[in-house]
Protein backbone atom coordinates (compact mmCIF):
# COMPACT_ATOMS: atom_id res chain seq x y z
CA UNK A 1 0.00 0.00 0.00
CA UNK A 2 1.37 2.85 -1.13
CA UNK A 3 1.72 5.77 2.08
CA UNK A 4 0.09 9.02 1.26
CA UNK A 5 2.31 12.05 1.51
CA UNK A 6 1.77 14.78 4.25
CA UNK A 7 0.96 18.07 2.60
CA UNK A 8 3.75 20.19 2.24
CA UNK A 9 2.93 23.32 4.29
CA UNK A 10 -0.61 23.63 6.15
CA UNK A 11 0.13 27.60 7.52
CA UNK A 12 1.83 30.62 5.41
CA UNK A 13 5.53 30.32 7.09
CA UNK A 14 5.51 33.97 8.26
CA UNK A 15 7.75 34.76 10.76
CA UNK A 16 7.50 33.81 14.48
CA UNK A 17 6.53 35.89 17.28
CA UNK A 18 9.53 36.64 19.85
CA UNK A 19 10.19 35.03 22.92
CA UNK A 20 9.35 37.95 25.23
CA UNK A 21 6.02 38.16 22.99
CA UNK A 22 5.03 34.68 23.40
CA UNK A 23 5.45 34.74 26.80
CA UNK A 24 2.09 36.94 27.59
CA UNK A 25 0.76 33.95 25.15
CA UNK A 26 -2.12 32.07 27.84
CA UNK A 27 -3.36 29.04 27.98
CA UNK A 28 -6.34 30.48 25.72
CA UNK A 29 -4.01 30.11 22.98
CA UNK A 30 -5.61 28.09 19.69
CA UNK A 31 -3.80 25.09 18.65
CA UNK A 32 -4.16 26.77 15.29
CA UNK A 33 -1.99 29.81 16.60
CA UNK A 34 0.58 26.93 17.73
CA UNK A 35 0.54 25.75 14.25
CA UNK A 36 1.31 28.52 12.25
CA UNK A 37 3.85 29.55 15.32
CA UNK A 38 6.05 26.11 14.42
CA UNK A 39 5.68 25.88 10.61
CA UNK A 40 6.99 29.33 10.57
CA UNK A 41 10.50 27.89 12.14
CA UNK A 42 10.20 24.28 10.56
CA UNK A 43 13.66 22.99 8.53
CA UNK A 44 15.48 26.49 8.83
CA UNK A 45 18.86 27.33 10.05
CA UNK A 46 19.88 25.19 13.61
CA UNK A 47 18.44 28.23 15.45
CA UNK A 48 15.40 28.25 13.90
CA UNK A 49 15.17 24.06 14.74
CA UNK A 50 15.73 24.98 18.04
CA UNK A 51 12.94 27.53 18.55
CA UNK A 52 11.18 24.74 16.66
CA UNK A 53 11.27 22.61 19.64
CA UNK A 54 11.12 25.34 21.66
CA UNK A 55 7.61 26.16 20.52
CA UNK A 56 6.67 22.67 20.75
CA UNK A 57 7.61 22.80 24.12
CA UNK A 58 5.83 25.83 25.05
CA UNK A 59 2.59 24.39 22.96
CA UNK A 60 2.80 21.15 24.74
CA UNK A 61 2.83 22.98 28.47
CA UNK A 62 0.10 25.84 27.69
CA UNK A 63 -2.36 23.80 25.22
CA UNK A 64 -5.48 22.53 26.89
CA UNK A 65 -5.83 18.35 27.49
CA UNK A 66 -6.63 16.74 24.27
CA UNK A 67 -5.52 19.80 22.02
CA UNK A 68 -1.57 18.63 21.65
CA UNK A 69 -2.15 15.75 19.51
CA UNK A 70 -4.66 17.87 16.96
CA UNK A 71 -2.22 20.52 16.81
CA UNK A 72 1.13 18.29 16.03
CA UNK A 73 -1.44 16.40 13.34
CA UNK A 74 -1.85 19.46 11.77
CA UNK A 75 1.94 20.34 11.31
CA UNK A 76 4.46 19.02 8.45
CA UNK A 77 5.77 16.46 10.42
CA UNK A 78 4.45 13.64 13.30
CA UNK A 79 4.73 13.36 16.44
CA UNK A 80 8.05 11.55 16.30
CA UNK A 81 9.62 14.21 15.12
CA UNK A 82 7.82 16.66 17.38
CA UNK A 83 9.93 14.68 20.40
CA UNK A 84 12.82 14.73 18.54
CA UNK A 85 12.64 18.82 17.86
CA UNK A 86 12.11 19.45 21.55
CA UNK A 87 14.63 17.07 22.81
CA UNK A 88 17.11 19.13 20.77
CA UNK A 89 15.72 22.25 22.30
CA UNK A 90 15.74 21.12 25.63
CA UNK A 91 19.80 19.57 25.09
CA UNK A 92 21.84 21.78 27.46
CA UNK A 93 24.93 21.51 24.92
CA UNK A 94 23.40 22.13 21.42
CA UNK A 95 21.46 25.39 22.44
CA UNK A 96 24.28 27.04 23.80
CA UNK A 97 24.98 30.13 21.96
CA UNK A 98 28.40 29.89 21.16
CA UNK A 99 27.49 25.93 19.33
CA UNK A 100 24.57 27.31 17.62
CA UNK A 101 26.26 29.21 14.82
CA UNK A 102 28.70 25.62 14.33
CA UNK A 103 25.96 23.66 14.78
CA UNK A 104 24.76 21.86 11.22
CA UNK A 105 20.98 22.67 9.69
CA UNK A 106 19.55 18.86 10.26
CA UNK A 107 16.75 18.13 12.94
CA UNK A 108 17.99 14.72 11.76
CA UNK A 109 21.54 15.28 12.64
CA UNK A 110 20.88 17.33 15.83
CA UNK A 111 18.75 14.30 16.92
CA UNK A 112 21.71 12.12 16.36
CA UNK A 113 24.17 14.55 18.12
CA UNK A 114 22.06 14.51 21.11
CA UNK A 115 22.71 10.91 21.84
CA UNK A 116 26.03 11.34 22.66
CA UNK A 117 27.61 12.16 25.86
CA UNK A 118 27.45 15.94 27.22
CA UNK A 119 31.42 16.48 27.69
CA UNK A 120 32.11 14.28 24.18
CA UNK A 121 30.08 16.88 22.60
CA UNK A 122 30.90 19.79 24.14
CA UNK A 123 34.82 19.01 22.93
CA UNK A 124 33.67 18.01 19.38
CA UNK A 125 32.03 21.52 19.16
CA UNK A 126 34.97 22.96 20.58
CA UNK A 127 37.50 21.92 18.21
CA UNK A 128 34.45 21.36 15.09
CA UNK A 129 34.99 17.86 14.79
CA UNK A 130 30.84 18.76 14.89
CA UNK A 131 30.48 21.87 12.43
CA UNK A 132 27.63 23.14 10.19
CA UNK A 133 28.72 21.09 6.96
CA UNK A 134 28.27 17.66 9.02
CA UNK A 135 26.16 15.56 7.45
CA UNK A 136 23.91 12.73 9.18
CA UNK A 137 25.45 9.92 7.93
CA UNK A 138 28.62 11.55 9.78
CA UNK A 139 27.24 11.97 13.06
CA UNK A 140 25.68 8.40 13.16
CA UNK A 141 28.96 7.26 12.02
CA UNK A 142 30.77 10.22 14.70
CA UNK A 143 28.25 8.65 17.47
CA UNK A 144 29.26 5.19 16.59
CA UNK A 145 33.09 5.29 17.13
CA UNK A 146 32.45 7.21 20.45
CA UNK A 147 30.16 4.54 21.33
CA UNK A 148 33.10 1.68 20.41
CA UNK A 149 36.24 3.64 21.33
CA UNK A 150 35.26 6.39 23.11
CA UNK A 151 36.25 10.25 22.42
CA UNK A 152 40.02 9.45 22.39
CA UNK A 153 40.01 5.73 20.27
CA UNK A 154 44.19 5.28 19.92
CA UNK A 155 43.27 3.67 16.64
CA UNK A 156 42.81 7.38 15.41
CA UNK A 157 46.77 7.75 16.85
CA UNK A 158 47.82 4.98 14.16
CA UNK A 159 45.11 6.38 11.40
CA UNK A 160 46.82 10.36 11.75
CA UNK A 161 50.44 8.64 11.91
CA UNK A 162 49.66 6.78 8.53
CA UNK A 163 48.15 9.96 7.07
CA UNK A 164 51.42 12.04 8.10
CA UNK A 165 53.49 8.79 6.84
CA UNK A 166 51.58 9.61 3.12
CA UNK A 167 52.38 13.33 3.56
CA UNK A 168 56.33 12.56 4.22
CA UNK A 169 56.48 10.86 1.21
CA UNK A 170 54.32 12.99 -0.94
CA UNK A 171 56.47 16.08 0.10
CA UNK A 172 60.29 15.20 1.36
CA UNK A 173 61.33 18.63 2.10
CA UNK A 174 58.61 20.14 4.68
CA UNK A 175 60.49 23.71 3.28
CA UNK A 176 58.04 23.03 0.21
CA UNK A 177 55.32 23.33 1.84
CA UNK A 178 55.77 25.06 5.28
CA UNK A 179 54.03 28.69 4.12
CA UNK A 180 50.98 27.20 3.38
CA UNK A 181 50.58 24.93 6.25
CA UNK A 182 51.99 28.23 8.53
CA UNK A 183 48.66 29.88 6.59
CA UNK A 184 46.45 26.98 7.31
CA UNK A 185 47.20 26.49 11.05
CA UNK A 186 46.55 30.36 12.05
CA UNK A 187 44.61 31.56 9.35
CA UNK A 188 41.59 29.47 10.66
CA UNK A 189 39.07 31.64 8.91
CA UNK A 190 40.07 30.58 5.93
CA UNK A 191 39.03 27.16 6.38
CA UNK A 192 36.37 25.11 5.48
CA UNK A 193 34.50 24.75 8.95
CA UNK A 194 35.44 20.60 9.03
CA UNK A 195 39.02 21.80 9.16
CA UNK A 196 39.31 24.27 11.63
CA UNK A 197 39.96 21.86 14.49
CA UNK A 198 43.56 21.70 12.57
CA UNK A 199 44.23 25.19 13.06
CA UNK A 200 46.71 24.31 16.54
CA UNK A 201 49.79 26.88 15.69
CA UNK A 202 53.50 26.56 15.64
CA UNK A 203 53.57 25.72 19.21
CA UNK A 204 51.01 23.35 19.27
CA UNK A 205 53.11 21.94 16.19
CA UNK A 206 56.40 21.91 18.24
CA UNK A 207 54.36 20.17 21.14
CA UNK A 208 53.14 17.32 18.82
CA UNK A 209 57.20 16.87 17.84
CA UNK A 210 58.36 16.59 20.85
CA UNK A 211 55.40 13.72 21.75
CA UNK A 212 55.88 12.01 18.41
CA UNK A 213 59.50 11.47 19.86
CA UNK A 214 58.49 10.10 22.96
CA UNK A 215 55.98 8.40 21.79
CA UNK A 216 58.81 6.63 19.04
CA UNK A 217 60.48 5.68 21.80
CA UNK A 218 57.72 4.00 24.06
CA UNK A 219 56.82 1.99 20.29
CA UNK A 220 59.72 1.01 19.88
CA UNK A 221 60.15 -0.68 23.58
CA UNK A 222 56.39 -2.12 23.16
CA UNK A 223 57.53 -3.72 19.71
CA UNK A 224 60.60 -5.14 21.64
CA UNK A 225 58.57 -6.07 24.76
CA UNK A 226 56.03 -8.12 21.79
CA UNK A 227 59.06 -9.74 20.09
CA UNK A 228 59.98 -11.51 23.89
CA UNK A 229 56.81 -12.51 24.52
CA UNK A 230 56.48 -13.84 21.28
CA UNK A 231 60.12 -15.60 21.19
CA UNK A 232 58.88 -16.87 25.19
CA UNK A 233 55.08 -18.30 23.68
CA UNK A 234 57.35 -20.28 20.94
CA UNK A 235 59.61 -21.61 23.67
CA UNK A 236 57.41 -22.68 25.72
CA UNK A 237 55.29 -25.13 22.93
CA UNK A 238 58.78 -26.17 22.11
CA UNK A 239 59.42 -27.39 25.63
CA UNK A 240 55.86 -29.02 26.16
CA UNK A 241 56.44 -30.59 23.00
CA UNK A 242 59.92 -31.81 24.05
CA UNK A 243 58.32 -32.45 27.29
CA UNK A 244 55.96 -34.50 26.18
CA UNK A 245 57.87 -36.69 23.81
CA UNK A 246 60.54 -37.91 26.86
CA UNK A 247 57.29 -38.52 29.18
CA UNK A 248 56.54 -40.74 26.10
CA UNK A 249 59.36 -42.94 26.20
CA UNK A 250 60.59 -41.31 22.49
CA UNK A 251 64.17 -41.51 22.09
CA UNK A 252 65.38 -37.60 22.13
CA UNK A 253 68.25 -36.67 19.21
CA UNK A 254 71.47 -35.10 20.48
CA UNK A 255 70.30 -31.53 19.72
CA UNK A 256 66.51 -32.35 21.17
CA UNK A 257 68.05 -33.30 24.57
CA UNK A 258 70.45 -30.19 23.77
CA UNK A 259 67.44 -27.85 23.12
CA UNK A 260 65.11 -29.30 26.27
CA UNK A 261 67.97 -28.87 28.72
CA UNK A 262 68.10 -24.63 27.40
CA UNK A 263 64.93 -24.81 27.69
CA UNK A 264 64.30 -26.10 31.37
CA UNK A 265 67.01 -23.98 32.28
CA UNK A 266 64.86 -20.82 30.98
CA UNK A 267 61.65 -22.06 32.55
CA UNK A 268 62.58 -24.43 35.48
CA UNK A 269 58.57 -24.01 36.38
CA UNK A 270 58.23 -25.90 33.37
CA UNK A 271 60.53 -28.79 34.69
CA UNK A 272 58.68 -29.04 38.12
CA UNK A 273 55.42 -29.21 36.26
CA UNK A 274 56.29 -32.16 34.13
Amino acid sequence: MIKKKRPAKRFAAAAPEPTEARATVGHNATPAYWAEQISATWQKAAESIIETGTLLIEAKAKLKHGQWGGMVASLPFGHSTANKLMAIAEHPVLTKSEHVPNLPPSWGTLHVLTTLPDEALEEMLRDRTINCEMTRDEAVALVREVREGGLYALWRVAESLGVLRKFAGKYPEPASIASRVYDAMVNDEDLPPRYYKHAIGVDGVGAVVRWLGELHVACEQAERDDEEQRQEREDRDELEDLTDLEAAGRTLSDRQRKRLAELQALYPSERKKG
